[in-house]
């Protein structure tokens, strides 16, 4: 992912980007078909604000959490999974919160931020396993 297309996105020039495809049993978990994950405009602007220490070029790596993340049920919001994702060069945790728009629709990035090994690990336990990280 570009980028120019983040930029773009930030700036309302693109109301939505394709992000990645979600695994076939999530996507099946989920009930999206087709099981392409997108990030949308609104989405991208509340990320950032309510998560001031994301910079908008580290959205860059949500194709990477999206086909190499953990998935995870989230028990607390319907229609709802959390991927953990550790970016190999920074070594960065991140969890993504992506949610289905509704049955037999895409899914949309609702959350993005990092996160601590104990908080990720607290998270994880709570939360049944639907993916291992490839």
């Amino acid at each position: 992912m570009e980028l120019s297309h983040l930029i773009q996105l930030v700036c309302g020039q693109k109301s939505s980007l394709p992000v990645g495809d979600l695994p076939q049993d999530v996507a099946k978990y989920l009930g999206c078909y087709p099981s392409i994950v997108y990030l949308g405009d609104k989405e991208v602007l509340k990320i950032v604000r309510k998560h001031p220490e994301i910079r908008v070029e580290e959205l860059q790596c949500l194709p990477f959490a999206i086909a190499l993340g953990e998935y995870r049920e989230d028990s607390h919001r319907e229609r709802c999974v959390t991927i953990f994702y550790k970016e190999p060069i920074k070594n960065t945790l991140y969890t993504i919160g992506v949610k289905s728009a509704c049955s037999d629709g895409e899914a949309w990035v609702q959350s993005f931020y990092r996160t601590t090994p104990d908080k990720s690990k607290n998270k994880r336990q709570h939360n049944k396993l639907l993916c291992k990280a490839r």
